[in-house]
């Protein structure tokens, strides 16, 4: 890492930004200063501009740049070198718009915790879009000097992990700045002086909001800059933008928003930066229903951060209620994936012994293998799933069980294949079995909730694959939608089937408002020959079909 050649570059963001800030006057009230926004403004900009190079949660520091390459050539953005990760990695931060408040973003400083990185590099697409006037583009560029860091820890991105090449993880190193990544930040931060500050963060998709809550999707707060947790202007400035940002949450993910825990962490960033003097919001993504790859949660990323980038650029978030912050539930604790309770486990040649057994997949998300996490009196346990297995007996299959001399040991960790009997013999009838590989299955929830449509569409002659196309772009991007698949029907080459699950039929209608719905109705209309609906369901599960709580 070269100091004389990061500094020079630090002087000249921060000149770039001084002169834009001091050329800039403040301009008329537009459209979108006020208004229902950033709701709809943000779901419009997710759709429209996303990134396509990027569709999974795992990809590359080489990767992102990459598909950035548009973004770094346009003349409404400045690309700065700001520091080298340990591996030699270049650290840059992209400088956009030329407003008196300066804010500062940054993501994926933990490198497996990459939804935030995804959902800035939607953002910037759309501020380096050319063509029609967006109100809002023009709102946020002429009030905002906004400095985004879309991958501070490119290092971790690289083997999608927490930590860096040196095993440290970044956030707890706001103190010390024994890191490259570390000292980069902080010298960033301190040459712009940003008014405000974005940490954007994933957390364990396994959270549940409250005691009883759903799983939570996003998690906000206004950190403590404190022991005490006290409320100076700064923090204070901070929860209202927070509670701004959850006004608007709650419509398109209701009852999956949190505060995340406000102890004081001397050492993380967020914590000092507010303790500097930026009123800083930490975003926590989580998992929504059906998005292994989190790409509905991109989305309501690009949503909170234009929420809050509105509310600044206004001062809207002035008028928040400090109550609408302080009312969320707490991120309570971390679910089990599957809990089955109320059975008794049966080693060889041991008495059965009643025991609960707790289990998560290799991936909170994508599922994978599943392993034995905990065994004993778990009543008190969360869990994503649960099996009553009440009266019946667990038999664990030899391959779970470690021997020596006499003995067995239920290994904590291991592959799960367990079958449910109804006696303590191995010959006893068979209820069901849980393996390494299952799924989980349905809760009463989202059973009761859930809703699917099976379609008939007959093409005009000559136009089903035009049609598949329109029907199929931007489908993974719809709230609420669990599963949408096109088909072409093998007997008629001018018939396609539409086959839908939604987590409820209100999501399903709400979808009809969407403006990526109204444009591929309107494009597909006049290639539609016929339409019928054979089949309104309510599924209840299934291999590929995940919903959880």
């Amino acid at each position: 890492m070269r100091l004389p050649t990061i500094a020079r570059a630090l002087l000249l963001l921060v000149s770039v930004t001084v002169a834009c800030a001091r050329a800039t006057p403040t301009p008329a009230p537009s459209a979108a200063s006020g208004g229902d926004c950033c709701l709809d403004d943000g779901r419009r900009i997710a759709e429209r501009h996303r990134v396509a190079a990027i569709s999974t949660r795992r990809f590359t520091h080489a990767q992102l740049w990459g598909a950035l390459e548009p973004v770094t050539r346009s003349p409404a953005v400045r690309v700065t070198p700001i520091g080298q990760s340990i591996n030699g990695r270049p650290l840059r931060a992209i400088t956009v718009g030329s407003g008196p408040s300066t804010v500062l973003l940054w993501s994926q400083m933990h490198g497996d915790e990459s939804t935030a990185t995804m959902s800035l590099a939607d953002i910037l697409t759309w501020f380096t879009s050319t063509g029609e006037r967006d109100a809002l583009r023009d709102l946020l560029t002429s009030r905002l000097t906004m400095v985004l860091v879309p991958m501070l820890n490119p290092d971790g991105a690289e083997l999608f992990q927490r930590e860096n090449a040196l095993g440290v993880d970044v956030n707890r190193d706001a103190r010390r700045l024994a890191t490259p990544e570390a000292r980069a930040l902080k010298a960033l931060r301190d040459s712009i002086q940003p008014a405000f500050a974005f940490n954007l963060h994933d957390q364990n998709a396994r959270t549940l909001g409250g005691r009883d809550g759903n799983q939570v999707g996003i998690a906000i707060l206004a950190p403590a800059a404190d022991a005490e947790k006290t409320y100076g202007p700064v923090r204070a400035t901070a929860r209202l933008v927070a509670a701004r940002m959850r006004d608007v949450l709650e419509r398109e993910i209701p009852g999956r928003i949190a505060k995340y825990d406000d102890t004081f962490n001397p050492r993380a960033f967020g914590d000092l930066i507010q303790q500097w003097g930026s009123s800083a919001v930490l975003i926590e993504s989580g998992a929504l229903p059906g998005d292994p790859e989190k790409q509905r949660l991109r989305r309501v990323n690009v949503i909170a951060i234009l929420t809050a980038l509105q509310a600044i650029a206004t001062g809207g978030y002035r008028a928040a209620d400090p109550a609408t912050y302080e009312s969320l539930p707490t991120n309570d604790r971390a679910a089990v994936d599957l809990l089955v309770m109320g059975g008794s486990v049966v080693l060889p040649g041991k008495e059965p012994m009643r025991v609960d057994v707790a289990m998560n997949y290799e991936d909170a998300l994508r599922g994978g293998t599943l392993r034995v996490r905990e065994v004993g009196d778990l009543s008190a346990v969360a869990a994503l799933d649960t099996i009553d297995a009440s009266g019946l007996f667990l038999h664990p299959a030899p391959g779970m069980l470690t021997g020596e001399g006499n003995g067995r040991w239920l290994r904590i960790n291991a592959l799960v294949q367990l079958s449910l009997r109804r006696g303590r013999e191995e010959n006893s009838i068979l209820v069901r079995e849980v393996v390494g590989t299952t799924r989980p299955r349905p809760t009463p929830e989202t059973r009761s909730t859930m809703f699917g449509m099976i379609g008939k569409i007959t093409a005009l002659p000559g136009q089903r694959d035009a049609l598949a196309a329109i029907l199929t772009q931007g489908a993974s991007t719809m709230p609420g939608c669990l599963s949408y698949i096109v088909s072409r029907d093998l007997a008629n080459v001018d018939v396609l089937w539409v086959s839908e699950v939604w987590e409820s039929e209100a999501s399903h209608k709400a979808s009809l408002a969407l403006p990526s719905v109204r444009e591929a109705i309107a494009k597909g209309r006049p290639l539609i020959a016929s339409f019928e609906t054979s089949a309104r369901l309510e599924p209840v599960g299934g291999h590929g079909l995940v919903p959880t709580r």
